[in-house]
C-alpha cells in the first residue's frame, strides 16, 4: 500500500490590529492592499526564526509606519489561499505608541484610522472584520476593568 503524501503546511504569516485610544474609545488604523483596493491591517510572512509577535510589529512598521507593542494572546487566526497555497494568520493586538509621518511603504499603502462601527464598513473581510470585533471587545471589558479598579 503506498503511503499518502502529506498535505502542505500553511505558511504561517502574522498580522497586528494597531489601536490607540481617543477620549474613551479606541481608534483602529487600516492600511490600504499594495493595489489600494482593499482596507485591512498590516501582515506578513514569518521568517525564518521569528515569532509572530516579531513579524506583527515588523510589518506594522514596515506598512503603516507604527510602533508600538503587542498585547496579550493572539486575538485569533484564519486561513486563506494566495499563490496556489493556504497562509495562515496569527493576528495580535497593538498598541501604537508612535505614528510616523514617513515610513517604507507610504508611496504603497494609504492608512486611515477609524473607530469600531467606521472600520467595521470599510473592512470587506468577515475574518478580519471578527477579528477587529474581537479586538475591539477586548479592550472595552479591559478598559471596564481599568475603570473599576482604579
Amino acid at each position: 500500500m503506498a503511503s499518502a503524501t502529506p498535505p502542505e503546511q500553511p505558511v504561517p504569516q502574522a498580522a497586528a490590529v494597531p489601536y490607540r485610544w481617543r477620549g474613551d474609545a479606541p481608534e483602529f488604523c487600516l492600511i490600504t492592499s499594495t493595489q489600494k483596493a482593499h482596507w485591512a491591517f498590516p501582515k506578513g510572512m514569518i521568517d525564518a526564526g521569528e515569532s509572530w509577535t516579531e513579524t506583527a510589529l515588523k510589518e506594522a512598521y514596515e506598512e503603516a509606519g507604527l510602533r508600538g507593542a503587542i498585547e496579550g494572546p493572539p486575538l485569533g487566526v484564519y486561513a486563506y489561499v494566495k499563490w496556489g497555497q493556504e497562509l495562515e494568520v496569527t493576528v495580535g493586538l497593538l498598541r501604537v505608541d508612535e505614528e510616523l509621518e514617513a515610513w517604507e511603504e507610504a508611496g504603497l499603502r494609504s492608512r486611515r484610522w477609524a473607530v469600531e462601527a467606521e472600520a467595521l464598513t470599510l473592512i470587506d473581510r468577515a475574518e478580519l472584520r471578527q477579528l477587529l470585533a474581537v479586538a475591539a471587545e477586548r479592550l472595552r471589558s479591559e478598559g471596564a476593568c481599568e475603570r473599576a479598579s482604579g
